[in-house]
């Protein structure tokens, strides 16, 4: 289980770097405090940040019909797999 615990480690790691800027709140947003933690309990609610179509921006919407189609799930797969540093080179 070393290697779950690694990759999990991996992903983390990896998400802190990359998932803000998918959903509008990474470094150089506008964003007060309350505007972003009303936002972040928005997306944790019915666990909407996995839906596509995400608007978190201007009217906190998404699209409810489009489950795993997020964008930030891309991201952190090509992250890991086939990043610089990712698994799937060194398998290749």
């Amino acid at each position: 289980w070393k290697g779950a615990t690694q990759m999990r480690g991996e992903l983390v790691t990896k998400a802190r770097i990359s998932i803000p800027s998918c959903f509008g709140v990474g470094t150089g947003s506008n964003w007060t405090d309350d505007d972003l933690q009303e936002a972040l309990k928005w997306l944790l609610d019915d666990m909407r940040f996995i839906n596509g179509g995400m608007n978190v921006v201007r009217n906190l919407t998404c699209d409810e019909q489009a489950p795993l189609k997020n964008p930030a799930f891309r991201v952190l797969l090509e992250a890991q797999w086939w990043g610089p540093k990712g698994e799937g080179r060194r398998c290749s």
